[in-house]
């Protein structure tokens, strides 16, 4: 029965797709990775199963940089605050670190036995902690390439999500074995452990007030926690199959939930209400990301990047605006259906 499931969601991920690209070029690549906006809302970055790293305006879509590492495809990206550089983690381990400007590769950095599965910068640009299928979190030295800590889990799997605290003192990573740790950014000491999920937490992110951490999981659920004691203050239940990825507005007032049901739900953080949904993906959403001052959200499925899409409540109501959808900017086939959006009943 699983071998059956697997083999329909690729043969679903791999069906044809003829779409009108926007803005980048329409060499056809999958997307792998996850996306990563810029601190700034300049830039957005993908990674894909070919090897390329791509880099792009948020503005308009238009392609900024292009590499392509031959020997691996990219499993995570990240951009650093403001924009200059670009990390990739790949399937071989290795970090590549590329300046957006010159398109130099600026450093490889080794320390994973694994493939790696997750990359953030500090707020200041200078660190940068990476996750891989080893469980392991890496702080690095981001100028210097010189690894700083090693954290380690007591059982085998994968780190899928670390990030840093905005105010970059400590570092929440999410692992496959179904819980979170927060770090010391210093030292790399474990200060909490957060239990809770049934199923590996596929994401992380600090809240806005800094006191709170949310976190997606293959449970379907999305859950926040009090930082200081590790406690569970709320869980959000609204997909039918596992989250893959959150992200947090800009204001710090909405949470973008993916999942592999083929939709983006749409939270406020305030009340924990569901304000809306965007739905007609065509395949499971494996990364959300919000574009800057809340102009709208990025998704990626398998083979497609969508973006940008109109948020419901957006204008503090459920009532949902006619959207113009930017669909499949990346190639030159598309998803089956443009994405339709409702608010929760």
């Amino acid at each position: 029965m699983f071998a059956v499931v697997i083999v329909t969601l690729i043969v679903s991920a791999c069906q044809s797709r003829t779409p009108s690209p926007v803005g980048l070029d329409d060499r056809y690549v999958y997307v792998n990775s996850n996306i990563s906006i810029s601190a700034d809302g300049t830039f957005g970055a993908h990674g894909s199963t070919n090897g390329e790293t791509i880099v792009w305006r948020t503005s308009d879509l238009s392609e900024v940089f292009r590499v392509h590492e031959a020997f691996s495809n990219v499993q995570a990206v990240a951009i650093s605050p403001t924009g200059a550089y670009v990390a990739a983690g790949l399937y071989d381990s290795r970090i590549l670190l590329w300046n957006i400007e010159t398109r130099k590769l600026e450093r490889v950095l080794r320390g994973h036995l694994y493939p790696v599965s997750a990359l953030d910068f500090a707020p200041g640009g200078r660190l940068l902690v990476s996750g891989g299928w080893d469980n392991w979190t890496l702080l690095w030295n981001a100028a210097t390439g010189l690894k700083t800590w090693r954290g380690t889990m007591e059982f085998n799997g994968t780190t899928h999500a670390t990030v840093f605290s905005p105010d970059g003192l400590t570092v929440l990573s999410a692992t496959s074995n179904s819980v979170l740790v927060l770090r010391d950014t210093g030292s790399g000491r474990e200060l909490v452990r957060f239990v809770g999920h049934t199923g590996a937490v596929s994401s992380a992110l600090f809240l806005a007030d800094g006191r709170r951490a949310a976190s997606g999981s293959y449970d379907g659920t999305v859950r926040i926690w009090n930082l200081a004691d590790g406690k569970e203050l709320e869980r959000f239940e609204g997909h039918r199959l596992l989250v893959t990825s959150i992200a947090l507005s800009p204001d710090g007032k909405r949470l973008a939930v993916a999942s592999a049901d083929q939709s983006v739900s749409i939270w406020s953080v305030e009340d924990g209400r569901q304000v809306g949904r965007i739905e007609g993906f065509g395949g499971a959403v494996n990364s959300v990301a919000w574009g800057p001052a809340n102009t709208g959200l990025f998704a990626a499925t398998a083979d497609c990047l969508w973006g940008p899409l109109d948020v419901p409540g957006e204008h503090g109501s459920n009532t949902i605006p006619q959207t113009k959808v930017l669909s499949a900017p990346i190639s030159k086939r598309s998803c089956r259906s443009q994405p339709r959006q409702r608010p929760k009943t």
